[in-house]
């Protein structure tokens, strides 16, 4: 499957082989309504916030993809984050978004091992 814009890159591989992996403890109910496209976007919509990172650094992004702008949807708000791994990271960032009056639809947390350069450039 090529990239949600339909370009083909590098990332085609890597994003398509993670598909499964990213979801695999979201219950099937919670995301069978969504298209192909939809999935494999959010995917390499994370893949690519993560792709520079200096070591330490937290990044997070706040978007409603839509199809013109971002090359996939979701009819909600989509929280990324791409950190190091640390306890109670999930629970304090769904307590901040629910004390904000914001109702959660759905939470995919996908721990990966990856390798950066000295640069955090994603290897």
């Amino acid at each position: 499957m090529s990239a949600p814009d339909g370009s083909a890159g590098r990332d085609d591989f890597l994003v398509n082989s993670l598909v499964d992996y990213y979801y695999r403890h979201v219950p099937l109910d919670e995301i069978a309504d969504r298209s192909a496209r939809d999935l494999v976007g959010a995917v390499q919509s994370h893949l690519d916030l993560g792709e520079e990172r200096p070591p330490g650094k937290t990044l997070v992004r706040v978007l409603t993809p839509e199809v013109d702008r971002e090359g996939w949807t979701c009819d909600a708000t989509v929280v990324e984050v791409v950190t190091d791994d640390m306890p109670f990271l999930v629970d304090s960032v769904s307590s901040e978004i629910n004390r904000l009056g914001r109702p959660i639809r759905l939470v995919i947390h996908p721990v990966l091992t990856v390798r950066r350069n000295l640069r955090g450039s994603l290897l």
